[in-house]
């Protein structure tokens, strides 16, 4: 997609690049950009551009055509277009993955104080949505975007999954360009630092709300924080469960307890 005109974000069904390789993650729809991502189409692959007054219409030139994915990579320059860009532009490109049961989702937080916090065509994107798939978005203006372009947040960015079967997951920072950024589960309160460590967690099948915030915006959370208050334990429609247990199956630190 390098070579096509391509200005707007594009919906592509099948694996995200990074896990293009396992056979371990189902396909859906993932978002990309021509500038961000070194995106090479397959032969019969769909995909999708949301139509849009800023390009009507999109060329793909015969320049842009390869027979193996490694002569595709032997034609871009070094470094990753995404690193060029965020370098000429001081963009900062944030790529979040979740995994988990055999799933795997990713959204993308793009920090440009050129942008606007309202819907741009021409760099955010809306997020497709798979039945029975984990679906991870940020939540801007009611809008469910995969990717969020705006300028640095005053009040942090509302980050949300969409969880179609109970069980473990985890939340990882792929590829990026910046550094600072926190995540806040909003139910658990744990706050993790994604530069440093992944966060992982149990869930029911529902909505999990968190929390984003970067080291150099005014809600920056300034440090890491774990609970150290006794571990807390759900029944398993993810309710809080005070006094005496009856018997059956909770949650507690993310794992399953019987009571007998």
């Amino acid at each position: 997609m390098s070579a096509s005109d391509i200005k707007v974000p594009y919906m592509v069904y099948g694996k995200d690049t990074e896990f293009e390789t396992s056979d371990y993650y189902t396909k859906h729809y993932y978002t990309y950009t021509r500038d961000d991502d070194d995106m090479l189409l397959k032969p019969f692959q769909a995909f999708f551009v949301q139509y849009n007054d800023v390009q009507p219409t999109i060329n793909m030139p015969a320049s842009g055509r390869y027979h193996s994915y490694p002569q595709f990579l032997a034609s871009q320059p070094s470094g990753s277009q995404a690193l060029r860009r965020a370098a000429e532009e001081n963009r900062q490109l944030f790529d979040i993955h979740v995994i988990g049961d055999g799933q795997h989702d990713r959204t993308r937080i793009v920090l440009n104080e050129r942008a606007q916090t309202a819907f741009e065509p021409i760099c955010d994107a809306p997020k497709l949505m798979s039945q029975g798939m984990a679906m991870l978005y940020t939540l801007e203006d009611d809008k469910l975007l995969s990717i969020n372009e705006r300028p640095s947040p005053t009040d942090g960015i509302a980050l949300c999954l969409d969880i179609a079967t109970e069980g473990d997951y985890t939340l990882s920072l792929g590829k990026h360009t910046g550094t600072g950024i926190y995540l806040k589960d909003l139910a658990t309160g744990i706050i993790t630092l994604l530069d440093e460590t992944t966060y992982s967690f149990h869930a029911v099948t529902g909505t999990r709300h968190f929390l984003v915030s970067f080291a150099n915006s005014a809600t920056a959370i300034p440090s890491v924080s774990t609970p150290t208050q006794p571990s807390s334990i759900y029944n398993l429609q993810g309710q809080k469960v005070d006094g005496v247990l009856k018997p059956g199956i909770y949650i507690k630190d993310g794992k399953k307890i019987i009571m007998k």
